[in-house]
């Protein structure tokens, strides 16, 4: 009776230091503070009206960004200096994002066009296509590059069995050497004749 007794008791201490943990990580969870740099020194309460004012899909653009201009301002003005600093820094970093974008799509169709003579090009070899396609690649800026190839790899017509195979991405090889014996990059192996009429 007495060990009845003593394993309810363990059980239910086990059961209530379990809940206990449980509940002090969802505690830590509630206090989660984005790494914005103007809730430094605010309250979680604070910042839940910050993001009541930004979340709001009812309001105009316009509106949002007035009020938490005035939602700075409130906390004072160390708060009101790093929110100011940190909406030019983003409103940068957006004009830059748009003017390399800008510059990408302006090179690609000229990338395409030259992509395109050196593949229909029949006179020469497999091996000076690769070079060849490698060298117009490399002529681009990295963003170019990588727009081209994400697009030409998904809608370049390559054969019948366009979806099964993998995309073509030109890489120069080194002595003429090419390493992709079979379609998925796999040596082809011979089967022997007896285990062929299996």
């Amino acid at each position: 009776m007495r060990q009845a007794v003593f394993l309810l008791v363990a059980l239910t201490l086990a059961d209530a230091v379990f809940f206990a943990k449980s509940m002090q990580k969802k505690e830590k969870k509630e206090e989660f503070r984005p790494k914005l740099p103007f809730f430094a020194n605010c309250t979680s309460e604070e910042i839940r009206e910050f993001f009541s004012i930004t979340r709001n899909k009812s309001l105009p653009k316009k509106e949002v960004e007035e009020r938490t201009r005035e939602w700075a301002e409130e906390r004072g003005n160390e708060t009101l200096v790093v929110y100011t600093e940190y909406i030019a820094e983003l409103k940068k970093r957006k004009e830059n994002a748009f003017l390399v974008l800008k510059q990408v799509f302006n090179k690609l169709p000229e990338m395409l066009e030259r992509y395109d003579e050196a593949r229909e090009d029949m006179d020469i070899t497999g091996e000076e296509e690769e070079k060849k396609l490698a060298r117009i690649l490399n002529a681009y800026s990295l963003e170019t590059r990588n727009a081209f190839v994400y697009l030409i790899t998904h809608h370049y017509p390559r054969g019948v069995n366009d979806t099964k195979r993998k995309p073509f991405i030109p890489s120069p090889r080194k002595n003429g050497e090419n390493r992709n014996k079979g379609p998925y990059g796999k040596k082809e192996e011979k089967i022997p004749v007896e285990e062929e009429a299996l």
